[in-house]
């Protein structure tokens, strides 16, 4: 597909309910300390996308109250997931993104702790 005008770039980022994420280390963490984790690389993953040049909005998608607010608190887009999985969820937030005027998208996980803006 070809946009006219300007290119647009977004960078979404999924995230799971933050008491949800991370299970596999439920044998060494708590419950408590896995959504602590699965914030900590959600802002970690926010703050570095907010500061790459190029990019022209970040947003995050979630059905986590949570994740939503930590988004908003840093200054990206909160996109209430919609659909059951993670591909129905990337698809309806692409296609807001798209509304919003988005022409390229980045899809970015937040299981990326050695992320910097140079990546």
């Amino acid at each position: 597909i070809s946009f006219p005008g300007p290119r647009v770039t977004w960078a979404i980022v999924p995230a799971k309910p933050f008491k949800e994420a991370k299970s596999r280390l439920s044998p060494s963490l708590s419950v408590e300390e896995r959504a602590a984790v699965a914030r900590g690389l959600l802002q970690r993953t926010v703050r570095t996308l907010l500061s790459v040049n190029g990019l022209d909005r970040v947003a995050v998608v979630s059905r986590d109250r949570e994740a939503l607010l930590v988004a908003l608190e840093l200054g990206a887009e909160a996109i209430v997931e919609q659909g059951d999985g993670l591909n129905p969820a990337l698809s309806y937030a692409a296609e807001r993104a798209i509304e919003m005027g988005a022409t390229r998208i980045l899809v970015l996980h937040t299981d990326l702790p050695m992320l910097q803006k140079e990546d």
